[in-house]
């Protein structure tokens, strides 16, 4: 890393970021329902499917964060996440882990200078230390419907209890 600040980043502080993102919000549960024989079970209300993606970089070793809210998962967000996140870091330099999601791979992003993406090989989520981690499936994050604020919270505390070794 300190060979890579000197040729890229003279004078500049490196990150190593680690980027996913999670659908949040609300569905119907499903489930199984005991009733008398021959009577179906029916359902008064159907939920509107209402969600929001979290897109998150997290550096590793340090628990350095960085969180934003969208509409969808599609290209033209996630150039607004990285534009975002290259103002976030200022002067500094960060190097961007990240999957080959059809979002991450468009003709159309434009990287800021001050972002180096490392693409990961395809099909290998567990290459990315934040996957699943992060925002692990049947966990309040993705049961519950949150605030913003919240799910920060619960961001970095499941990244905090992995780096601990107690998740």
């Amino acid at each position: 890393m300190i060979a890579l600040e000197s040729l890229l980043a003279q004078g500049k502080v490196l990150h190593y970021l680690c980027q996913d993102e999670t659908r949040v919000g609300l569905k119907t549960q499903t489930g199984k329902v005991i009733t008398a024989k021959g009577v179906k079970p029916t359902v008064a209300v159907q939920w509107g499917r209402e969600n929001f993606w979290i897109y998150g970089a997290i550096a590793p070793l340090s628990g350095e964060h960085f969180l934003h809210e969208y509409p969808k998962l599609n290209g033209e967000c996630f150039q607004e996440f990285l534009d975002w996140l290259s103002q976030q870091l200022g002067e500094d330099w960060a190097i961007l882990q990240l999957d080959q999601a059809p979002a991450h791979m468009t003709s159309a992003i434009r990287w800021p200078e001050n972002i180096i993406p490392l693409v990961q090989p395809a099909h290998s989520p567990e290459l990315n230390p934040i996957v699943g981690v992060a925002f692990p499936k049947g966990t309040i994050l993705a049961t519950a419907q949150t605030t913003p604020e919240k799910s920060d919270f619960l961001f970095l505390a499941s990244a905090a209890g992995t780096r601990s070794g107690t998740v």
